[in-house]
C-alpha cells in the first residue's frame, strides 16, 4: 500500500527504483544533517520540496537519478523519514 502511494505522488515519466521509510523519534532528525552528510558523499543538493506539514529535499547521484527524502510529523508525535530513489 506505501508503495503505491508513493509510486503515485511522482507524477508522469518518472519511475521509482526503491523506497524506504522510517519511523524515528522527533528529536533524531535533522533533515539538513542528513542532506549534508550525502552531499558529502557525491550527492548534488537539487531543490527544496517543502509543502503542508511535509519537509523535502531532491538530491541527485552522480549517475543521474534523483534521491527525494522526505520528513513528516504525525499526530502520534513521531517522525517518518521517507527516501526514494527516482529516474526520469
Amino acid at each position: 500500500m506505501s508503495k503505491k502511494g508513493l509510486t503515485s505522488s511522482l507524477g508522469t515519466g518518472q519511475e521509482m527504483g526503491w523506497y524506504e521509510m522510517y519511523t524515528v523519534k522527533p528529536r533524531a532528525v535533522n533533515l539538513d544533517r542528513l542532506v549534508q552528510q550525502l552531499t558529502q558523499h557525491g550527492y548534488t543538493f537539487v531543490m527544496k520540496l517543502d509543502y503542508g506539514e511535509t519537509q523535502g529535499r531532491r538530491l541527485k547521484n552522480k549517475a543521474g537519478r534523483m534521491l527525494d527524502i522526505s520528513v513528516r510529523k504525525m499526530e502520534n508525535n513521531e517522525v517518518y523519514v521517507i527516501l526514494r530513489l527516482i529516474q526520469f
